[in-house]
């Protein structure tokens, strides 16, 4: 329904909603190795920090 309402467009953040909720689902079912939990939390800090910096960078677009 978003993809119709954005005019065939579908935004980058929901890709990452998507990955960072995989990512933490998959560290709560499989933590059994404490090595790729952290390389799988270290995936989720790019993720969110990703998210940050498209969410930074589309608000300084709208004050130009």
């Amino acid at each position: 329904v978003k993809y119709f309402q954005e005019n065939y467009h579908f935004p980058l953040r929901y890709f990452l909603y998507i990955g960072i909720t995989a990512l933490i689902r998959l560290v709560i079912v499989e933590h059994d190795n404490p090595v790729t939990t952290l390389l799988h939390t270290l995936a989720i800090l790019v993720l969110t920090i990703s998210y940050a910096i498209i969410k930074f960078s589309s608000k300084q677009k709208e004050k130009l």
